[in-house]
């Protein structure tokens, strides 16, 4: 759930950097709406330094986000493999290298990322398709 709040706030950020109008906006309806001049001050000052940070933010979202997903992956992975086993705990030698488990794991949630993107646009398609009667 951070990792997605962290990628929106920046890109709201992108959207805010990028229209200085509407962060004006912003900053008018804070003025408008907050009676006390200190906390309005520090709000502004809060979506200045969010808008500036724009970038770390969401490239450590999309970190945390591929590491969280990694390790999920990795989670299911062993989840489905303990269900065919009679045996429930695996012995240390039959444990895989660190790094061959996690690049498993990465390459498997890229497909699984494929997988999604393949199946939404079939989806649109589809729809779209079906609105136009063709």
């Amino acid at each position: 759930m951070i990792p997605i709040l962290m990628v929106s706030f920046a890109a709201g950020g992108f959207v805010l950097a990028s229209h200085p109008m509407l962060l004006q906006d912003i900053f008018d309806k804070i003025l408008q709406n907050i009676s006390d001049p200190t906390l309005a001050a520090t709000l502004k000052n809060t979506i200045n330094t969010a808008v500036q940070q724009r970038t770390t933010v969401g490239l450590v979202g999309l970190a945390v986000a591929l590491y969280s997903g990694i390790n999920w992956m990795g989670n299911l992975r062993e989840a489905i493999r303990a269900q065919s086993r009679d045996v429930w705990e695996r012995s240390p030698q039959d444990q895989e290298k660190f790094w061959v488990k996690y690049l498993r794991d990465f390459i498997s949630l890229i497909g699984l990322l494929i997988a999604l993107i393949v199946t939404l646009s079939i989806t649109s398609v589809a729809g779209s398709a079906q609105q136009n009667d063709y």
